[in-house]
């Protein structure tokens, strides 16, 4: 990396860690709903129901509608989530190869914050792979779909988005916990998503 890296003080790595966390909780909410999502777009039925509301001192009934209206979204933001992890690890992909490759980059903005400002080195390929058992090609379909989200409507098919989110996402996840929170010696957080038995 080019910038001189600025380690970040106690206070500092407790903040981004809990930025992290956001990321991780909506990777885990994201894998779930990918996985309802591609079942019922793989059998060719139409999307279930979503009832959506919120409960607390003051409760809120949203209304119910076909899922997609939660899903869709969520799905969007993790395959932001999965381009912005691969950054945060030092990663990206070579586009100028055919096919494309994932790399090392070779430099960071001023006000990126990655792995190497956690006292840790940027992760390699290599690593990323073993750990994560991704396949390339898959992420790689996500990255880019990530990238002409930012800024484009695209004719890519929609429907392949949760059949690859279901498989990165966890994948993702896994990356956080081995290269950033065991290599830190953090305790891994605890997932927000209370996950109820069918």
């Amino acid at each position: 990396m080019s910038n001189p890296t600025k380690v970040l003080t106690q206070g500092e790595r407790k903040d981004y860690l809990r930025i992290i966390e956001i990321t991780l909780n909506n990777l885990d909410f994201a894998s779930l709903m990918a996985n309802v999502v591609h079942v019922y777009l793989r059998e060719n039925l139409p999307l279930p129901k979503a009832d959506v509301r919120f409960e607390g001192k003051h409760h809120f009934a949203m209304g119910s509608a076909n899922c997609g209206v939660v899903a869709f979204p969520v799905l969007q933001i993790a395959a932001l989530d999965c381009r912005r992890s691969l950054e945060f690890f030092g990663l990206r992909f070579d586009r100028k190869k055919n096919p494309p490759v994932l790399v090392q980059r070779q430099d960071r903005k001023a006000d990126d914050i990655g792995i190497e400002h956690f006292e840790l080195p940027p992760v390699t390929p290599g690593e990323f792979f073993r750990v994560t058992n991704l396949h390339e090609s898959t992420l790689e379909r996500v990255d880019e779909w990530a990238s002409k989200q930012l800024a484009h409507f695209t004719t890519v098919d929609p429907k392949i988005v949760p059949g690859l989110i279901e498989h990165v996402a966890p994948g993702i996840v896994e990356a956080f916990r081995v290269l950033l929170y065991v290599a830190l010696g953090e305790p891994w957080p605890k997932m927000l998503l209370e996950r109820r038995e069918k």
